[in-house]
């Protein structure tokens, strides 16, 4: 279901990730996943698994995203 709705799916990685000092927000892979498909998005933040909090440049850029292809973000 959530495929045909034109999800994005998360990058997985070798390393063992424990905590949001361990993940580096990749601007790139995340522009890369979007498309006309996508819509909305949700982030769930800091109360992910990893307890990422986004600095100011990292919202910016995801607000700039989905402004550019007219994308919801749901918090």
């Amino acid at each position: 279901m959530a495929h045909s709705t034109g999800d994005i799916k998360s990058e997985s990685s070798d390393q063992d990730i424990s905590s949001s000092v361990d993940w580096i927000f990749d601007k790139n892979v995340f522009e890369s996943m979007f498309n006309t498909r996508v819509n909305p998005i949700i982030l769930n933040i800091p109360n992910s698994p990893l307890g990422k909090v986004f600095t100011r440049e990292e919202l910016e850029h995801i607000t700039s995203l989905c402004q550019q292809y007219n994308v919801f973000i749901f918090f």
